[in-house]
């Protein structure tokens, strides 16, 4: 689903790893700077010098445009710093992407929303007011909810958590770990990849295998 063969640019060199239908990987990464290449490298906004990034099998730096919209749609992606459209409101920003890729129904899928963030543990009487607020005037910790929210909702084949765990506490931690969990399990080979550049930034405990980018640039298991 993800494979990097002998990939070198930036802070990696000749780096590989692979992740597979119905697999849970934890990567840490150096930096952030190698944290935000990795991420391009997967959407295919940057290129390997040496090397190739496969997403499901294609490159996602070479693909013809009139194909990349449905590889994409198999992409569940919650990025560190939000990615988030300033001017819509967090439930529009929810939506976006699933009307992107053509669910003429997301408009009704608002308790499927209501649920999900409630199990993250949102309070019912901050819901309302959340959903309707523009991103920017969230705390930290609520726009990292959205960003978990909007990507769930696509129903991705992968998913990835770009320092998803960075500077909560236990109890938030773990309502995200345990929801990012059972996400994985309600569709059949589903595969989940938490990447960060701190050890704060990824789930722990993990069942999953665990990465990490050495000093040399590649990438083997940890610890």
């Amino acid at each position: 689903m993800i494979e990097f063969r002998g990939v070198t640019a930036g802070g990696f060199h000749a780096a590989s790893f692979a992740l597979g239908p119905s697999e849970s990987c934890r990567l840490l990464l150096e930096t952030e700077t190698d944290l935000t290449l990795f991420l391009r490298l997967l959407v295919g906004t940057a290129h390997p010098i040496e090397g190739s990034v496969l997403l499901f099998g294609r490159e996602p730096a070479v693909i013809p445009e009139s194909e990349a919209l449905a590889l994409f749609a198999r992409l569940g992606l919650v990025w560190p710093a939000g990615g988030f459209v300033s001017n819509l409101k967090t439930w529009e920003n929810i939506l976006l992407p699933i009307w992107y890729h053509g669910d003429t129904q997301a408009g009704r899928r608002e308790g499927e929303v209501i649920d999900l963030l409630g199990r993250i543990g949102m309070e019912p009487d901050r819901i309302p007011v959340f959903l309707r607020a523009l991103p920017g005037t969230l705390p930290a910790q609520e726009q990292r909810i959205l960003g978990v929210t909007r990507a769930m909702m696509q129903d991705a084949e992968v998913m990835i958590y770009a320092g998803l765990f960075e500077g909560l506490a236990g109890a938030s931690r773990m309502r995200l770990l345990e929801e990012t969990t059972r996400h994985q399990a309600r569709r059949a080979g589903r595969a989940s990849l938490y990447v960060a550049a701190s050890p704060q930034g990824l789930p722990d405990p993990f069942d999953g295998s665990s990465l990490r980018q050495n000093a040399d640039g590649g990438i083997a298991p940890w610890p």
